[in-house]
């Protein structure tokens, strides 16, 4: 078996997972450790934005700068996990993290291939770090909280 190639070089034409893609100082610009609003304003449901957070954590990288992930198909680096421990992690029904899935698939944020992994035959996913970056820098950008005028701020409810 080949020694897997650090994340930043090229394993093949298709591009590697590089924390060097403009992506991920993007995402950390914007401040993202766990679910984000964003997420959901980027896949149009709250289910694909917690299953994308989830996601992008596992594809992230460590404090070192290293990557998480350790299955490699295809000269690709890979997530594989099964419907349980997406539930576990999650929180979410095999339902809702199917429909998640496939709308993460259908915008082109995630690309889905059957392979074995300990055994089993699951679902391997892989990030598109290029349709990321341009939904992220599509967002509008976030404007100033006003302060808020409370109606009963400085009313005098005493009696008497």
């Amino acid at each position: 078996m080949n020694k897997p190639q650090p994340i930043d070089q090229p394993l093949s034409t298709t591009p590697p997972l590089s924390y060097k893609h403009p992506f991920w100082s993007a995402w950390q610009q914007v401040g993202k450790s766990a679910y984000s609003p964003d997420l959901t304003r980027i896949t149009g449901t709250v289910t694909a934005g917690i299953l994308l957070s989830q996601i992008l954590y596992w594809f992230g990288p460590t404090k070192s700068g290293n990557t998480k992930l350790r299955v490699i198909k295809q000269d690709l680096f890979w997530l594989a996990k099964s419907r349980e421990e997406w539930q576990a992690e999650t929180g979410l029904s095999f339902k809702q993290i199917k429909s998640a899935q496939d709308r993460l698939v259908e915008l082109g944020i995630i690309e889905v291939a059957l392979h074995r992994f300990d055994g089993y035959t699951h679902n391997h996913i892989r990030i598109n770090q290029d349709v990321l970056l341009d939904l992220l820098q599509g967002l509008p950008s976030p404007t100033p909280k006003k302060k808020s005028l409370h109606p009963y701020k400085g009313a005098d409810f005493s009696s008497g």
